[in-house]
């Protein structure tokens, strides 16, 4: 069994990666943004997973076994059905910035509402 302090610990690397964000935004550091946005939710998805008792060795499997064992089992309730989409967007900024892309201050903002709103619902699912 995966212990409590385990999974608070990938909980609070979720919440450190959010207040990056905050602080990279101010800073107008996008790229490194986008790469703390990320881990928002891969330790937001770990943290579920865990909670589950489910440990995944790699990036992949985490988001297979987030879709599969979350996602598509209504985990999250009312907010399951949109955060595929999401979660898939955030994947895919990740590579895009990788390679260069630059992206709009609105665009921007808009990923790290995502980020707050996806961490909120993971401490809501956290207090059922």
């Amino acid at each position: 069994m995966i212990s409590t302090e385990r999974i608070l610990f990938s909980l609070q690397m979720a919440e450190e990666s959010l207040q990056e964000v905050h602080l990279l935004f101010k800073d107008n550091k996008t790229r490194s943004l986008l790469n703390s946005l990320y881990n928002v939710f891969y330790y937001g998805m770990e943290t579920l997973l865990l909670k589950q008792d489910i440990h995944c060795r790699s990036h992949s499997e985490l988001k297979k076994t987030f879709f599969e064992k979350v996602i598509r089992a209504g985990l999250l309730k009312k907010d399951s059905s949109r955060w595929e989409n999401k979660i898939e967007d955030i994947f895919r900024v990740k590579e895009e910035n990788e390679k260069g892309k630059k992206f709009t201050d609105e665009e921007v903002n808009d990923f790290i509402k995502r980020g707050e709103a996806f961490l909120k619902s993971v401490k809501r699912y956290l207090l059922v």
